[in-house]
């Protein structure tokens, strides 16, 4: 992004087991005027919901995903998503969506651009089915099952 003249804001905490991590990440987004690091949120804060829905791209490069939270609240927004091209990046809903080889600078950029010329080609939105309703409907469903078993 910064090679690019890009705009970037991150929000995540660090973890203990990242710290050195952390460290090297802090000190590449310091030495920019164009990014900024915010340093997790509450899962209910209101700028959190705001940020996915200001983003222009959300890119989550991830190695060991099973299903992002934060990928699916992008979508909740309409947020183009950019995930890495890994197994969970081909789970439902995460069809069509654009990928990249989050080892792969050029990768990144190609995608990244492929976005800021195309923004609504890549537009995806979270299935209705992925609403608490439905989740919790279906979890009642299993419950259900499970017991009339053990009549």
């Amino acid at each position: 992004m910064q090679k690019m003249g890009l705009k970037g804001v991150f929000v995540g905490r660090v973890f203990n087991t990242e710290l050195e991590y952390a460290a090297q990440f802090e000190e590449e987004i310091s030495s920019s005027q164009n990014l900024l690091w915010i340093k997790g949120l509450p899962h209910d804060d209101p700028i959190l919901v705001s940020s996915y829905a200001a983003a222009s791209i959300f890119y989550l490069p991830s190695s060991g995903e099973t299903q992002s939270h934060s990928a699916l609240e992008a979508m909740a927004t309409g947020t183009p998503l950019i995930l890495g091209d890994r197994l969970y990046a081909y789970q439902v809903p995460f069809e069509g969506v654009l990928r990249c080889n989050p080892d792969d600078e050029r990768s990144i950029e190609n995608c990244i651009q492929h976005i800021t010329k195309s923004p609504d080609k890549y537009r995806k939105y979270l299935p209705r089915t992925f609403t608490w309703e439905n989740v919790a409907s279906k979890v009642m469903e299993v419950y259900e099952k499970v017991a009339r078993a053990k009549e």
